[in-house]
């Protein structure tokens, strides 16, 4: 009678775990990115990156999703043995997710400076199913004046840290910010 028990109880708990991991399955849907995409949010949730990071998959909800992405690669400059970080202005996705996909971002990989620097200015980011492209329902491109170039060679050089801070901070800036420093400068000079 025990060993009838036993047995039972242990086919019932491997149903329940059966269940429970295909109906995780069926929720579970994976966005798949190029290491020289940067998935900025998810729904407006903040997502991790790393410049030397590989290609990686990420759990995306199921239902419609908001996207906001970016170009962003560590390219050999033209000119020398040097290189720079370029990035693009972000561009939102939004599209409808379906159970068990597994979807990828896709983009030309520029290989030379110049090609790198014209992409940023406005990239072609794709996202795709197994079905093919998958349509977007409100893409948007938020262009910005310029490309962010974080270690541009027209800089002179300099071993004030604080001047490099403040070059750092004005790339990281968006356009409103610059321009509401700026006036914040103008005016403490006119005094």
């Amino acid at each position: 009678m025990k060993l009838k028990h036993a047995k039972r109880t242990l086919f019932n708990l491997v149903g329940i775990f059966l269940i429970a991991s295909t109906a995780t399955n069926v929720w579970a849907n994976q966005l798949n990115t190029p290491e020289h995409i940067e998935v900025l949010t998810i729904n407006n949730e903040k997502q991790s990156w790393y410049l030397f990071q590989d290609s990686r998959a990420i759990e995306l909800p199921l239902g419609v999703v908001k996207l906001e992405v970016r170009y962003k690669d560590l390219i050999e400059d033209d000119n020398d043995d040097t290189h720079q970080t370029i990035t693009s202005s972000k561009i939102t996705m939004t599209f409808e997710t379906r159970p068990n996909e597994v979807y990828q971002l896709k983009a030309k990989r520029p290989e030379t400076e110049k090609e790198a620097r014209q992409f940023a200015k406005k990239p072609v980011i794709t996202i795709h199913s197994s079905a093919g492209v998958v349509e977007e329902l409100n893409p948007v491109y938020i262009p910005t004046a310029n490309v962010v170039v974080e270690t541009p060679k027209s800089e002179p050089p300099t071993n004030d840290v604080s001047a490099k801070m403040l070059r750092y901070w004005w790339s990281q800036a968006d356009e409103t910010t610059k321009a509401e420093f700026i006036r914040e400068i103008s005016e403490t000079k006119s005094r």
